[in-house]
């Protein structure tokens, strides 16, 4: 079972005294969802213009600091609403080096595998976090929202 459907059992669990803290919790899902687009987005412009060569070590280089910082500015907005969701359901979605994948915004920092281009993992990257928006979408539709 991923973090996220513990955390929606807990969620559904709550009952009518907790209608307060279930609505921050959808709220807080629906925003981690749509970081997750602009997150895409950022993927998908890099990989529009992707150079021919690069870096053979990592993306970063390939992908440029500026599209790098908002991809990190992404990811530490839902660090902070994993927290807060942490807060709020006891459902841990952080371990100690980073966020659990659940919520995570794929970064441009890990190594390239040999013989990878920054347009496969710019590809990964978008199928990543493609999944993972449906997935919170998903369990924000078990809400009924």
């Amino acid at each position: 079972m991923s973090l996220l459907d513990q955390a929606v059992e807990t969620i559904q669990s709550w009952g009518p005294e907790r209608k307060k803290d279930r609505a921050r919790c959808l709220k807080l899902l629906r925003q981690t969802a749509g970081r997750m687009d602009r997150g895409i987005a950022v993927w998908e412009a890099f990989l529009d213009n992707a150079p021919e060569s690069g870096d053979r070590f990592t993306t970063v280089l390939w992908i440029g600091a500026k599209p790098a910082r908002k991809l990190q500015a992404l990811y530490l907005e839902n660090k902070a609403a994993a927290v807060e969701l942490t807060k709020l359901t006891g459902v841990r979605f952080k371990d100690s080096l980073s966020l659990a994948e659940d919520l995570d915004i794929v970064q441009p920092y890990d190594q390239l595998e040999p013989g990878e281009s920054g347009s496969e993992r710019a590809k990964s990257a978008i199928r990543t976090m493609t999944d993972r928006k449906q997935n919170i979408e998903a369990a924000v539709a078990s809400f009924g929202g």
